[in-house]
Protein backbone atom coordinates (compact mmCIF):
# COMPACT_ATOMS: atom_id res chain seq x y z
CA UNK A 1 0.00 0.00 0.00
CA UNK A 2 3.12 2.52 0.54
CA UNK A 3 3.97 2.55 -2.97
CA UNK A 4 0.21 3.64 -3.61
CA UNK A 5 0.22 5.81 -1.38
CA UNK A 6 3.43 7.58 -2.91
CA UNK A 7 1.68 7.39 -6.49
CA UNK A 8 4.30 4.54 -8.22
CA UNK A 9 3.44 1.12 -9.63
CA UNK A 10 2.11 -1.90 -7.92
CA UNK A 11 4.81 -4.44 -7.32
CA UNK A 12 5.10 -7.08 -10.28
CA UNK A 13 3.91 -9.78 -7.75
CA UNK A 14 0.65 -7.88 -6.42
CA UNK A 15 -2.74 -9.07 -7.49
CA UNK A 16 -3.33 -6.24 -9.93
CA UNK A 17 -0.52 -7.74 -12.34
CA UNK A 18 -2.60 -11.29 -12.28
CA UNK A 19 -5.61 -9.55 -12.92
CA UNK A 20 -3.99 -7.81 -16.35
CA UNK A 21 -1.96 -10.92 -17.15
CA UNK A 22 0.92 -10.87 -15.75
CA UNK A 23 1.39 -7.00 -17.48
CA UNK A 24 2.61 -4.42 -15.32
CA UNK A 25 0.01 -1.89 -14.72
CA UNK A 26 1.07 2.02 -15.69
CA UNK A 27 1.87 4.12 -12.75
CA UNK A 28 -0.77 6.69 -11.68
CA UNK A 29 -1.01 9.82 -8.72
CA UNK A 30 -3.25 9.00 -5.79
CA UNK A 31 -5.13 12.48 -5.23
CA UNK A 32 -8.14 13.66 -3.07
CA UNK A 33 -10.17 13.32 -6.87
CA UNK A 34 -9.10 9.68 -7.59
CA UNK A 35 -9.02 6.49 -5.28
CA UNK A 36 -6.84 3.51 -6.01
CA UNK A 37 -8.10 0.95 -7.94
CA UNK A 38 -7.05 -2.29 -6.58
CA UNK A 39 -8.70 -1.42 -3.22
CA UNK A 40 -11.85 -3.17 -4.30
CA UNK A 41 -12.88 -5.73 -1.41
CA UNK A 42 -16.02 -8.24 -2.33
CA UNK A 43 -17.31 -10.75 0.10
CA UNK A 44 -18.61 -13.62 -1.70
CA UNK A 45 -20.46 -14.99 0.96
CA UNK A 46 -22.94 -11.52 1.47
CA UNK A 47 -22.71 -10.07 -2.06
CA UNK A 48 -26.23 -9.34 -2.77
CA UNK A 49 -27.41 -10.11 0.88
CA UNK A 50 -28.27 -6.82 2.41
CA UNK A 51 -29.29 -6.85 6.15
CA UNK A 52 -32.78 -5.56 6.78
CA UNK A 53 -32.86 -1.98 8.16
CA UNK A 54 -35.20 -1.25 11.36
CA UNK A 55 -35.97 2.47 11.02
CA UNK A 56 -36.61 4.25 14.31
CA UNK A 57 -37.79 7.13 15.02
CA UNK A 58 -37.19 9.19 18.32
CA UNK A 59 -39.08 11.99 20.11
CA UNK A 60 -36.46 14.59 22.82
CA UNK A 61 -36.92 17.68 24.36
CA UNK A 62 -34.19 19.96 24.31
CA UNK A 63 -34.75 22.78 27.49
CA UNK A 64 -32.80 25.11 29.35
CA UNK A 65 -28.99 26.18 28.67
CA UNK A 66 -28.55 23.46 26.50
CA UNK A 67 -30.90 25.89 23.57
CA UNK A 68 -27.59 27.35 22.98
CA UNK A 69 -26.20 24.55 21.86
CA UNK A 70 -25.64 24.10 17.63
CA UNK A 71 -27.38 21.48 15.80
CA UNK A 72 -24.48 20.29 14.70
CA UNK A 73 -23.15 19.73 18.36
CA UNK A 74 -26.40 18.16 18.86
CA UNK A 75 -25.81 15.40 16.11
CA UNK A 76 -22.17 14.96 18.07
CA UNK A 77 -23.98 14.67 21.50
CA UNK A 78 -26.35 11.84 19.96
CA UNK A 79 -23.86 9.80 18.02
CA UNK A 80 -21.75 9.80 20.98
CA UNK A 81 -25.07 9.13 23.08
CA UNK A 82 -25.99 5.93 20.88
CA UNK A 83 -22.24 4.53 20.94
CA UNK A 84 -21.81 4.80 25.18
CA UNK A 85 -25.32 3.53 25.27
CA UNK A 86 -24.27 0.16 22.85
CA UNK A 87 -26.80 0.67 20.62
CA UNK A 88 -26.65 -1.36 17.15
CA UNK A 89 -26.96 1.48 15.04
CA UNK A 90 -26.28 0.70 11.29
CA UNK A 91 -23.33 3.42 9.96
CA UNK A 92 -22.95 4.71 6.50
CA UNK A 93 -20.85 3.22 3.96
CA UNK A 94 -18.02 4.39 2.21
CA UNK A 95 -14.46 5.92 3.64
CA UNK A 96 -16.00 7.57 6.54
CA UNK A 97 -18.57 5.50 8.29
CA UNK A 98 -20.66 7.30 11.01
CA UNK A 99 -23.72 6.24 12.05
CA UNK A 100 -26.86 7.28 10.27
CA UNK A 101 -28.79 10.09 11.89
CA UNK A 102 -31.51 12.05 10.39
CA UNK A 103 -33.38 14.96 12.21
CA UNK A 104 -36.58 16.43 11.45
CA UNK A 105 -36.92 20.56 11.16
CA UNK A 106 -34.33 20.87 13.37
CA UNK A 107 -34.79 23.79 16.21
CA UNK A 108 -32.58 27.41 15.69
CA UNK A 109 -29.99 28.03 18.01
CA UNK A 110 -31.65 29.71 21.01
CA UNK A 111 -35.02 28.07 20.96
CA UNK A 112 -35.92 25.72 23.18
CA UNK A 113 -38.05 22.53 21.96
CA UNK A 114 -40.67 19.72 23.42
CA UNK A 115 -40.72 18.16 19.72
CA UNK A 116 -37.34 17.14 18.09
CA UNK A 117 -37.55 14.25 15.91
CA UNK A 118 -34.59 12.28 15.11
CA UNK A 119 -34.85 8.83 12.53
CA UNK A 120 -31.59 6.21 13.47
CA UNK A 121 -30.97 2.94 11.53
CA UNK A 122 -30.84 -0.52 13.54
CA UNK A 123 -29.10 -3.42 12.23
CA UNK A 124 -31.42 -5.50 14.36
CA UNK A 125 -34.99 -5.33 15.95
CA UNK A 126 -35.09 -3.63 19.64
CA UNK A 127 -37.14 -2.90 22.59
CA UNK A 128 -38.65 0.76 22.12
CA UNK A 129 -39.03 0.95 26.03
CA UNK A 130 -35.37 -0.43 26.66
CA UNK A 131 -33.85 1.71 23.87
CA UNK A 132 -35.65 5.10 25.24
CA UNK A 133 -33.99 4.13 28.92
CA UNK A 134 -30.44 3.54 27.46
CA UNK A 135 -30.80 6.44 25.64
CA UNK A 136 -31.95 8.92 28.86
CA UNK A 137 -29.26 7.13 30.80
CA UNK A 138 -26.59 8.71 29.04
CA UNK A 139 -28.19 12.15 27.63
CA UNK A 140 -26.68 15.06 29.21
CA UNK A 141 -29.14 17.44 31.22
CA UNK A 142 -31.83 19.31 29.16
CA UNK A 143 -32.25 16.64 26.41
CA UNK A 144 -35.06 13.79 27.62
CA UNK A 145 -35.94 11.30 25.33
CA UNK A 146 -39.90 11.09 25.70
CA UNK A 147 -40.88 8.12 23.33
CA UNK A 148 -39.52 5.63 21.02
CA UNK A 149 -41.52 4.42 18.18
CA UNK A 150 -41.49 3.23 14.53
CA UNK A 151 -41.50 5.79 11.56
CA UNK A 152 -44.70 5.87 10.12
CA UNK A 153 -44.44 9.47 7.97
CA UNK A 154 -42.04 10.73 5.92
CA UNK A 155 -40.27 13.94 7.06
CA UNK A 156 -42.05 15.42 3.42
CA UNK A 157 -45.71 15.34 5.76
CA UNK A 158 -44.66 17.94 8.31
CA UNK A 159 -46.63 21.18 7.11
CA UNK A 160 -46.27 22.79 9.96
CA UNK A 161 -45.10 23.53 13.59
CA UNK A 162 -46.10 25.01 16.86
CA UNK A 163 -44.87 27.99 18.67
CA UNK A 164 -44.93 29.38 22.00
CA UNK A 165 -43.15 32.95 22.31
CA UNK A 166 -43.04 34.13 26.11
CA UNK A 167 -41.72 37.82 26.99
CA UNK A 168 -40.18 39.57 30.28
CA UNK A 169 -42.91 39.93 32.64
CA UNK A 170 -44.63 43.30 32.47
CA UNK A 171 -42.22 44.60 29.28
CA UNK A 172 -45.27 44.46 26.35
CA UNK A 173 -48.79 43.91 27.17
CA UNK A 174 -51.58 42.64 24.70
CA UNK A 175 -52.57 46.09 23.87
CA UNK A 176 -49.14 46.25 22.53
CA UNK A 177 -49.61 43.86 20.34
CA UNK A 178 -52.93 44.35 18.85
CA UNK A 179 -51.14 47.56 18.06
CA UNK A 180 -48.48 45.67 16.29
CA UNK A 181 -50.74 43.63 14.24
CA UNK A 182 -53.11 47.00 13.62
CA UNK A 183 -49.94 48.18 10.72
CA UNK A 184 -51.04 48.31 7.57
CA UNK A 185 -47.93 46.19 6.32
CA UNK A 186 -45.80 44.21 8.59
CA UNK A 187 -42.90 42.87 6.52
CA UNK A 188 -38.93 41.28 7.37
CA UNK A 189 -36.15 40.32 5.78
CA UNK A 190 -36.10 36.54 5.48
CA UNK A 191 -32.92 34.84 4.25
CA UNK A 192 -32.02 32.08 2.17
CA UNK A 193 -30.20 29.91 0.15
CA UNK A 194 -30.65 32.58 -2.96
CA UNK A 195 -29.97 35.67 -0.97
CA UNK A 196 -32.26 37.43 1.17
CA UNK A 197 -35.79 38.76 0.36
CA UNK A 198 -38.81 40.78 1.48
CA UNK A 199 -41.82 38.59 2.91
CA UNK A 200 -45.27 39.97 4.21
CA UNK A 201 -45.69 38.25 7.76
CA UNK A 202 -49.02 40.13 8.58
CA UNK A 203 -50.70 37.13 8.15
CA UNK A 204 -48.71 35.24 10.26
CA UNK A 205 -48.98 37.48 13.02
CA UNK A 206 -52.76 38.14 12.84
CA UNK A 207 -52.61 34.33 13.31
CA UNK A 208 -51.11 34.27 16.67
CA UNK A 209 -53.24 33.59 19.73
CA UNK A 210 -52.58 35.34 23.13
CA UNK A 211 -52.71 32.55 25.61
CA UNK A 212 -51.25 35.09 28.85
CA UNK A 213 -51.39 38.49 30.04
CA UNK A 214 -48.57 38.95 31.89
CA UNK A 215 -46.12 37.48 30.75
CA UNK A 216 -47.26 38.35 27.33
CA UNK A 217 -47.22 34.64 25.53
CA UNK A 218 -48.49 33.91 22.42
CA UNK A 219 -49.00 30.92 20.40
CA UNK A 220 -48.11 30.56 16.62
CA UNK A 221 -48.96 27.48 13.80
CA UNK A 222 -46.39 28.90 11.53
CA UNK A 223 -45.29 27.01 7.65
CA UNK A 224 -42.67 24.13 7.81
CA UNK A 225 -42.53 23.11 4.68
CA UNK A 226 -39.42 22.56 2.10
CA UNK A 227 -40.84 25.33 0.07
CA UNK A 228 -42.21 27.58 2.74
CA UNK A 229 -41.03 27.87 6.50
CA UNK A 230 -41.63 30.73 8.90
CA UNK A 231 -38.91 30.92 11.80
CA UNK A 232 -40.93 32.99 14.77
CA UNK A 233 -38.09 35.25 15.32
CA UNK A 234 -38.95 36.80 12.06
CA UNK A 235 -42.38 38.13 13.74
CA UNK A 236 -40.97 38.80 17.55
CA UNK A 237 -37.54 40.66 15.85
CA UNK A 238 -40.16 43.26 14.07
CA UNK A 239 -42.19 43.32 17.23
CA UNK A 240 -39.28 44.37 18.91
CA UNK A 241 -38.54 46.41 16.37
CA UNK A 242 -42.34 48.16 16.56
CA UNK A 243 -41.84 48.58 20.50
CA UNK A 244 -38.35 50.54 19.90
CA UNK A 245 -37.18 48.37 22.88
CA UNK A 246 -33.79 47.43 23.88
CA UNK A 247 -32.59 44.16 25.84
CA UNK A 248 -35.90 42.61 25.98
CA UNK A 249 -35.94 38.89 26.95
CA UNK A 250 -37.69 36.60 24.41
CA UNK A 251 -38.19 32.62 25.20
CA UNK A 252 -39.30 30.96 21.85
CA UNK A 253 -40.64 27.45 22.65
CA UNK A 254 -41.22 24.49 20.07
CA UNK A 255 -43.87 22.45 21.29
CA UNK A 256 -44.96 20.48 18.49
CA UNK A 257 -44.81 19.60 14.19
CA UNK A 258 -48.50 18.99 12.49
CA UNK A 259 -49.18 16.87 9.10
CA UNK A 260 -51.22 19.05 6.64
CA UNK A 261 -54.34 17.38 8.41
CA UNK A 262 -53.31 18.90 11.94
CA UNK A 263 -52.41 15.94 13.73
CA UNK A 264 -48.88 15.65 15.05
CA UNK A 265 -45.73 14.32 13.04
CA UNK A 266 -44.90 10.71 13.94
Amino acid sequence: MDTVGRGLAPAANSIDTVRHGGSKPPPYKCTKHTLPYRITIINAATCGKEKPLNTVRIFFSKTGDVRFISHLDVNRVMQRVIRRAKIPVWNTEGFNPHPYIVFALPTSLGFESLYEVMDIRLEAEADYAELKARLNEHLPHGFEVWDVAGAKLAYKDIASAVYEVTFDRGSVSPVDWRRFCAQDEITAEKKGKKGARTIDIKPYALSAAVTDKNPLKLSFTLPATQEANINPSLIVDAFIRFMDVTNLCVNILKRSLLTADGEPFR
